[in-house]
């Protein structure tokens, strides 16, 4: 689970690539949910995946973006 602010967001089988939007307003990383994989953006879990990529901010912190390769 990450934990931002002292507030604990959902569980997960695991977590990885924390990263901050460049205005330090929002937060994203990868969750493993069983086998599969998805972004967790502002606490708002994304759709599940076999695999996902980097995930990145737009300079302004308004679009985020992740790859996969499905």
């Amino acid at each position: 689970m990450a934990v931002v602010d002292g507030k604990a967001g959902a569980e997960y089988d695991g977590i990885d690539a924390l990263i901050f939007s460049p205005d330090s307003k929002r937060m994203a990383f990868q969750a493993m949910k069983g086998e599969k994989w998805l972004a967790v953006v502002d606490g708002q879990a994304g759709t599940e995946y076999d695999g996902i990529g980097t995930l990145i901010f737009s300079p302004d912190s308004k679009t985020r973006g992740v790859y996969s390769p499905e």
